[in-house]
């Protein structure tokens, strides 16, 4: 299956490579003014208080920033540091994957092209599931091969804990199985299905899943449930299918998502075998966009089969590589320099215009609300939305969470701080910091509500939301 080429280890200007592409990152990273996303203070407040599983991910991505954070401490840049991190340990994956199925040069132009993909130069500046995912993915692709061709015990036993803890890191890690499936299928390994090891490799990896199943059973499932919540049928929308498709340009890069479709059909060998492990995964997330749920970056491992057999395609068809690696740097730096600058000149961006808005005005927002906490320093503080809680918790409460609970006026469960901290009217008198103004409201709920004040998040020159703070007493009950 491997091909050696008489040539000199492309090993140490690849590592170069990797090094400074990661330090060019921190660096501009560490000058960045973007706030912390909801999602990211969601998953520094899970590893703080480590479990086997949280509301909406299994507890990977919390394990990962504990490391992180338990080494360099907590900041803003230290929690978005993982996927910086992470990232050149994945290429090196890949370097290994295409120079076992190719040759060193595939593996090594593979590994170029996908640490520059703008969908990675993206992931690197936010803290997300897919930092751990492609490395789980990757890996597991490696060692199944590897199995596979030595039926070592040691290769099936590495390749079951990889796989086990990229379930642990997100569920769509299940869909390797189907991978794995087609490539014993159809490439002549139908035999591995009445090999013993193959069947222990997967009982291993259920197991490693075990205890996150367990702390659903306890919590009655709410990462099962939050997960199907994606799939429920509210009539299908082939408008968003096609959405999803066309956003792959944002992944892969604009160069890379034409040549990909000229791989497709054009490819050689291995390309049948790269896309056993690349289309099961897009396929399934194009039928869940059909139902009108979808994020660009649900496939994301799908590339990792995809960029190796690019590679392969554009290794003699130099002018193309070149097109696309130059366009991914060039995207590479829009993600870099597009918020420095924006700093820098002092634009005043529209809401349409800026690409961070969402996280916009959360540091300043939150240097409000702790102007009011100085002032009420006994008091609970119940926080209205997963936003706020979050936002309110590390901009304002400087991570302490013992005061702070979520407001939970339905059964339903819509948030990790509502399953393990809502609110139940135990404590006479709170503040509640809210995006809901209208005082009507929280009178149903309290006999005792005073506004003190309204709260302005400025996003941009033409964007901003309100926010108020009560003074609560006398809880009546949510019903």
């Amino acid at each position: 299956m491997t091909t050696n080429d008489n040539q000199a280890s492309m090993l140490k200007p690849l590592l170069i490579i990797f090094l400074a592409i990661s330090v060019i990152r921190a660096y501009f990273l560490s000058i960045s003014s973007v706030d912390l996303y909801v999602d990211e203070i969601q998953y520094w407040w899970w590893s703080k208080d480590l479990a086997w599983g949280y509301y909406s991910k299994p507890p990977m991505i919390a394990v990962l920033l504990s490391l992180v954070t338990g080494i360099f401490g907590d900041s803003v840049y230290t929690i978005k540091l993982g996927g910086i991190l992470v990232y050149p340990l994945t290429s090196y994956v890949i370097y290994l994957l295409g120079r076992r199925l190719i040759s060193e040069k595939v593996g090594f132009w593979a590994s170029v092209l996908f640490i520059t993909l703008p969908g990675v130069a993206f992931s690197s500046t936010i803290t997300s599931t897919d930092v751990l995912l492609f490395l789980f993915w990757s890996s597991a692709m490696l060692f199944f091969i590897r199995s596979i061709d030595s039926n070592a015990w040691s290769d099936w036993l590495i390749c079951a804990v990889i796989c086990g803890l990229g379930l642990l890191t997100k569920y769509n890690m299940a869909v390797f199985s189907l991978s794995a499936l087609g490539y014993m299928l159809f490439f002549g390994h139908q035999k591995q299905l009445t090999n013993p090891r193959l069947w222990v490799m997967a009982v291993i990896a259920l197991a490693i899943l075990t205890p996150n199943f367990y702390w659903n059973y306890q919590n009655d499932f709410p990462t099962f449930s939050h997960t199907a919540g994606y799939v429920e049928n509210g009539g299908l929308r082939p408008d968003k299918m096609i959405s999803f498709i066309f956003e792959q340009a944002g992944i892969i890069g604009p160069v890379g998502f034409i040549v990909m479709w000229w791989w497709f059909i054009k490819g050689d060998k291995p390309r049948n075998l790269l896309l056993t492990f690349s289309l099961p995964m897009l396929i399934i997330i194009s039928l869940v966009a059909l139902q009108g749920k979808y994020n660009s970056n649900w496939a994301a491992p799908a590339y990792v089969g995809i960029i190796i057999g690019l590679a392969h395609f554009l290794q003699h068809r130099r002018k193309w590589l070149i097109a696309m690696l130059a366009t991914n740097l060039l995207l590479n730096m829009v993600v870099w320099l597009a918020d420095p600058i924006i700093q820098a000149s002092g634009a005043q961006l529209q809401a349409k215009h800026d690409p961070f808005k969402r996280v916009r005005g959360w540091k300043a927002w939150g240097e409000q609300v702790k102007t009011y906490l100085d002032q009420y320093p006994d008091r609970l503080l119940i926080a209205e939305g997963r936003e706020e809680i979050t936002e309110a918790m590390f901009y304002a409460m400087n991570g302490d969470d013992e005061n702070i609970k979520a407001w939970s006026p339905s059964s339903h469960i819509s948030s990790h701080f509502q399953l393990t901290r809502p609110y139940t009217g135990d404590e006479q008198e709170a503040l509640v910091i809210t995006g809901e103004l209208n005082d009507a409201y929280w009178r149903q709920y309290f006999s005792q509500v005073e506004a003190l004040t309204v709260l302005t998040r400025q996003v941009s020159t033409d964007r901003k939301y309100q926010y108020k703070i009560y003074k609560v007493s006398g809880f009546l009950g949510y019903e």
